[in-house]
């Protein structure tokens, strides 16, 4: 008898910890962001040469570096260089700050118009004298970079979206993933 009612209390024991166990792991970040291939640090592939408040090319080039972070906000930064082949440091250093307010929100995986597989997501550019206002378009692996649609952007010297852009994807503005060099 005895031996029964330690059967059944750990088979019950057991049933608890399984129906636990299932929903702890279904309980997930809705938005999508975590464990997403987007959170992290990512650099633009190319160089620009930066310009003065008149708009005249200065002696400095840069890099863009655009972290997404697994809150759902975008910080940007930028890696300075006195050449136009990015690899002689300038003495100028940009603080990292938020990119103008700007979050993200991925909306989940599709096949794009181009046919190959990519991820859906919501840019929320933050009101500058009204309301702010929402554009969505896509993202995708090439090889080993981070490319956005035409109406998402991010290059060396800025960024930006646009309600009006294409949904395609801009393979010659990528991000490569930073290795903090």
């Amino acid at each position: 008898m005895n031996n029964q009612r330690t059967k059944t209390k750990t088979t019950f024991a057991i049933g608890i910890l399984s129906v636990v166990m299932t929903i702890t792991s279904c309980q997930h970040d809705e938005s999508g962001s975590k464990g997403s291939i987007l959170i992290g640090i990512w650099i633009t592939e190319t160089c620009a040469r930066a310009v003065d408040g008149n708009n005249n090319p200065i002696d400095i080039w840069a890099q863009g570096i655009y972290e997404f972070t697994s809150l759902g906000t975008i910080i940007s930064s930028m890696k300075q260089y006195s050449d136009s082949s990015c690899s002689g440091h300038a003495e100028v250093v940009v603080q990292e700050s938020e990119v103008g307010g700007f979050t993200f929100e991925e909306l989940g995986t599709e096949v794009l118009e181009e046919g190959i597989d990519g991820w859906r997501l919501r840019v929320t550019a933050p009101p500058n004298t009204g309301e702010s206002f929402n554009v969505e378009g896509f993202y995708t692996l090439s090889g080993e970079n981070l490319c956005f649609s035409y109406n998402i952007s991010f290059t060396p010297l800025n960024h930006g979206i646009s309600e009006a852009g294409l949904a395609a994807i801009d393979f010659e503005n990528c991000l490569a993933r930073y290795n903090g060099s």
